[in-house]
């Protein structure tokens, strides 16, 4: 079909009017658990702990390849707690005694630069900081190499001791009962939260520093010297002795929900046939589910059929779509007078960096 594009809207016209209320990533269709940890797995952990053992384990059994299992405590711990985001099961912590995992110390878990991993299923305050993980600096347990921690506001807590000791926590709050993903990470200058797979706050750590070592073992739902016990289930925790970008942070929240998520785009007024020297017009929407902005720095119209061709819309700058967003334009093919009748497919392919995101087609007869 030899058409030509008339009154095209250049893709940057599409971002100025969004409309917000899409649906969240959140409400996807959840994935089996294999997917989140070939996530976790691809990111080199020093030790992952998916806790899914039977009840009357004595061993945590460490998924990686690292061979780093932990010691469950006889008390204050039940398993088999049904598993968080769809997975496989977990281990509740009761918030009031001794119960926890202990990971004997190695080179490993002395890392320079850090991040903590884990779905966690916070049940309320107890009076104390609740530790999903921690690796103590001293007997007394005031001092953490690395901890990661729910306080009693439902905050997310993180604390790195270097040439000094910084202390950050969380803008959101953990809702209670609610299955929530939480990581932290720290590079060596700049301490991250994330909640849901987002970035939730950064900070810049007291001074520069690798972190400091201690010979004491690593905790999972308490401190290994005292009691700060975890209240609600822990499940999939996971370490790893660099800091995760944000984006692979966010890749293992998606990966909860099954396939990555990414733009999706859709057409709408489309019109069934059409004659030879009429105009096929009809809209492209490109939503984002999202938790976070998508960018697409092309969009093509493919025609295929009794004749075909590719139209360029749009090829430039990124353009970003914000989490919520929708951004749309209307689409004016031409059909000329000696298009060749028949069965036509139309399809609007989006592009990021050479690679296809998303793509939809329609069919529309020419007679």
């Amino acid at each position: 079909m030899n058409t030509e594009i008339t009154n095209q809207a250049p893709l940057h016209h599409w971002a100025r009017s969004l409309a917000f209320g899409a649906t969240l990533l959140a409400s996807a269709a959840q994935a089996s658990p294999v997917e989140f940890a070939n996530e976790v797995l691809a990111d080199s952990p020093v030790g992952y702990w998916r806790l899914s053992e039977a009840p009357g384990s004595s061993r945590a059994v460490d998924a990686s390849a690292e061979g780093r299992d932990g010691d469950y405590s006889t008390s204050s711990i039940e398993f088999n707690q049904t598993g968080l985001f769809g997975g496989d099961t977990g281990v509740y912590f009761d918030g009031s005694g001794p119960g926890r995992v202990v990971v004997p110390d190695a080179p490993a878990l002395n890392p320079a630069h850090v991040t903590m991993e884990a779905l966690v299923q916070w049940d309320g305050p107890n009076g104390f900081q609740q530790r999903i993980l921690e690796k103590s600096a001293d007997g007394g347990g005031y001092f953490p190499v690395y901890g990661f921690s729910i306080d009693d506001a439902g905050q997310v807590m993180v604390e790195i001791s270097g040439t000094c000791m910084s202390i950050v926590l969380s803008n959101g709050a953990l809702v209670e009962g609610a299955p929530t993903h939480v990581a932290a990470s720290f590079d060596g200058r700049v301490i991250r939260i994330y909640i849901d797979g987002a970035l939730d706050v950064e900070e810049e750590a007291c001074a520069p520093s690798d972190l400091t070592t201690s010979a004491w073992d690593l905790a999972l739902g308490n401190q290994a010297p005292r009691d700060r016990a975890f209240h609600g289930t822990i499940d999939e925790v996971a370490l790893y002795g660099h800091a995760l970008s944000p984006e692979r942070v966010e890749a293992h929240y998606a990966a909860l929900f099954g396939e990555p998520c990414d733009l999706r785009v859709e057409t709408c007024g489309l019109p069934s046939a059409i004659e030879r020297s009429e105009t096929l017009v009809f809209d492209a929407h490109a939503y984002n589910d999202c938790d976070s902005g998508r960018s697409v720095d092309r969009v093509d119209l493919v025609v295929s059929g009794p004749a075909g061709l590719t139209l360029p819309v749009y090829d430039g700058s990124p353009v970003e779509v914000p989490s919520g967003g929708d951004a749309s334009a209307p689409v004016r093919l031409k059909v000329p007078m000696g298009a060749p009748l028949g069965p036509y497919t139309v399809a609007v392919v989006l592009y990021r960096d050479g690679q296809v995101v998303d793509s939809s087609e329609f069919e529309v007869e020419v007679r």
